[in-house]
């Protein structure tokens, strides 16, 4: 999203990460980024399961969620 606006490939905002947070952090950085993102989708996924009613689904869900 970032890279369109300037125009930025992949391997430049790598570079740049890179520089700014240093090769020991970036893995943290990424970790802590696949996390929220598979918190977010775990949510949207629940979010929408409640809505459509489905108790059994939702509690299957959440059973995977403490599991992982």
């Amino acid at each position: 999203m970032i890279g369109f606006v300037f125009n930025l490939g992949m391997p430049e905002l790598l570079v740049i990460l890179l520089l700014l947070f240093g090769g020991r952090r970036l893995p943290e950085l990424v970790k802590g980024l696949g996390q929220g993102m598979r918190a977010l989708n775990q949510a949207t996924a629940k979010s929408q399961l409640e809505e459509k009613g489905d108790a059994t689904t939702t509690s299957q869900m959440n059973m995977r969620a403490m599991s992982s």
